[in-house]
C-alpha cells in the first residue's frame, strides 16, 4: 500500500494537491523532478483501470482535465494567483 500512504501524506499536507475531489486526487509529488511531474489517481485500490466505476471513471477525467489547465487558464478555473 505504499502509493495509498503517498496519497494519504500528500493530501495531509495539502502544498502540493492540484486536484481532490470526490474519488481523485491529482498532485505533484515531493519528489518530484520537474515542476510539471503530477500524479492521478483514484482514491480507491483497484486492480485497473477496468474495475474502476462509472464515477470514478468521471472523477479520474475531471482531476486529469483540471491538472491539464494547471498552468494556464482554461475556462475560469486556474491555479495562476
Amino acid at each position: 500500500m505504499l502509493f495509498a500512504d503517498l496519497i494519504a501524506a500528500e493530501r495531509a499536507d495539502g502544498r502540493r494537491m492540484l486536484v481532490d475531489n470526490a474519488g481523485a486526487v491529482a498532485f505533484v509529488p515531493y519528489f518530484a523532478r520537474y515542476a510539471y511531474e503530477t500524479y492521478v489517481a483514484p482514491k480507491e485500490t483497484y486492480p485497473n483501470l477496468a474495475e474502476v466505476p462509472d464515477g470514478g471513471l468521471t472523477d479520474l477525467a475531471e482531476a486529469l482535465s483540471k491538472r491539464s489547465c494547471a498552468s494556464t487558464t482554461c475556462g475560469s478555473w486556474s491555479f495562476r494567483t
